[in-house]
């Protein structure tokens, strides 16, 4: 006879915050976790700058003054490496202002 043992919360390492690589700016600069889908958008445009760029955009090893200078100095030259058709749809999904994001909507 197998004995299970019960999931102990207590003992297991559980990931508290994301990767700041990839949290829209309203969320590093806020402590209100309320995340909405222009939040999402912002985390979808690092992921697909990562994947076709190979590299994040940002790499800022969760410090907050880093990220937030990053963010604010992001010229066109980080976009080098993006062909140019998708450029100006990642920087919108880029965007620090989230009114200027794209809606999921917007994809389909």
């Amino acid at each position: 006879m197998a004995v299970v043992q019960e999931y102990d919360v207590e003992d297991s390492v559980l990931p508290l915050q994301p990767s700041i690589n990839y949290t829209a700016p309203e969320m590093v600069r806020s402590t209100a976790s309320s995340a909405g889908c222009y939040s999402d958008i912002f985390s979808f445009g690092c992921l697909a700058y990562h994947l076709i760029a190979r590299k994040p955009l940002f790499d800022c090893h969760n410090n907050v003054k880093m990220y937030m200078n990053t963010l604010t100095y992001l010229s066109s030259d980080a976009f080098s490496s993006i062909p140019s058709d998708l450029v100006p749809d990642l920087q919108r999904m880029l965007s620090s202002n989230e009114s200027f994001r794209p809606t999921a909507m917007d994809f389909t």
